[in-house]
């Protein structure tokens, strides 16, 4: 029932990709640029959403602002720079559900806090607003198995298949934490925690095509904090973006979606368990093949080939 609500869902002002674990928001609210983290619990009888990180860009006091706890634990807050609390990460438990046709009822107290019905999720953003998010991509949960060994007939799939599900991942000294949900169509993240001496904050998503020699990466929304700089970006409208995305993207070449950088990565080698990628700029990046042993993949999801993504109508 609850896995009709999984995919990614967007409106003009917000992206939300949900899973049966996670959740990831990307909000716009006027020039103020916000992200949420959230764990999903699901009980026999309750539906859990925990916010585990607010993260917020204002772009008129040039301040960013994190408060977040761990991602898997959810104990006390393991970073804190709200000095004028204007976070308030929360938890919110539906006690009640209904199932109406193709659709979702969820709420608490008699109250509706979620609906699903027409191919639109009703829902309360952390800012606090009601959207309507229309799907933009079904996410289907799968059990853990090895990736597809790479050979130069299939690094097409391979690209798209290997990054799918999500991931928690730590530094050794345990100060910075990573929450990565990939989809087949999308790459999101959210970042936080001290690497040495640098608090660092990093909050993305973006749109991935996939190829025989490489792959392009678009991202539609960015906030960025590092060692007090930081730059943030999303595009006009998260909704109908790609109608703007698609646009000059021709490979192996760099091209702009509204500001963002996108950056085409070339195939440089091939093994059965690792792909070899390089950018333009002649960074390499080395995309491991997937093995269930690895503690830090907590969600797999099935891979869907040849998807058209709509772009949905205003």
């Amino acid at each position: 029932m609850i896995a009709r609500t999984w995919g990614v869902w967007a409106d003009r002002g917000a992206v939300l990709v949900r899973t049966p674990g996670f959740a990831l928001v990307f909000e716009r609210t006027g020039e103020r640029l916000s992200a949420a983290l959230v764990r999903v619990e699901t009980g026999d009888e309750t539906l859990t959403f925990d916010t585990r990180a607010l993260a917020s860009f204002d772009p008129r006091r040039d301040r960013t602002v994190l408060k977040a706890r761990d991602p898997e634990f959810g104990d006390e807050f393991v970073f804190d720079n709200d000095v004028e609390r204007e976070l308030a990460p929360g938890r919110v438990e539906l006690t009640s559900a209904a199932v109406t046709g193709d659709g979702l009822v969820l709420g608490r107290e008699g109250r509706i806090v979620e609906r699903l019905a027409g191919g639109r999720l009703e829902t309360i953003l952390p800012s606090g607003r009601t959207a309507r998010l229309v799907r933009l991509e079904r996410i289907i949960a799968a059990e853990p198995r090895p990736g597809t060994p790479a050979d130069p007939g299939n690094i097409a799939r391979c690209l798209q298949s290997w990054p799918l599900g999500t991931g928690i991942y730590r530094n050794d000294r345990g100060t910075f934490r990573s929450v990565t949900i990939g989809t087949n169509c999308y790459s999101f993240g959210f970042s936080y925690g001290a690497l040495g001496e640098e608090d660092i904050l990093h909050c993305r998503a973006a749109r991935v095509w996939a190829g025989d020699t490489g792959a392009t990466f678009a991202p539609f929304f960015r906030l960025l904090a590092r060692g007090g700089q930081g730059a943030a970006g999303a595009v006009p409208d998260l909704k109908t973006w790609e109608q703007h995305a698609a646009v000059g993207l021709v490979p192996g070449e760099e091209s702009a979606v509204s500001g963002l950088a996108a950056e085409n990565w070339r195939v440089v080698g091939v093994e059965p368990d690792g792909i070899e990628l390089e950018s333009r700029a002649g960074g390499r990046y080395r995309l491991a093949r997937p093995e269930p042993g690895n503690p830090a993949l907590v969600e797999w999801f099935e891979y869907q080939a040849g998807l058209d993504l709509p772009t949905p109508a205003s």
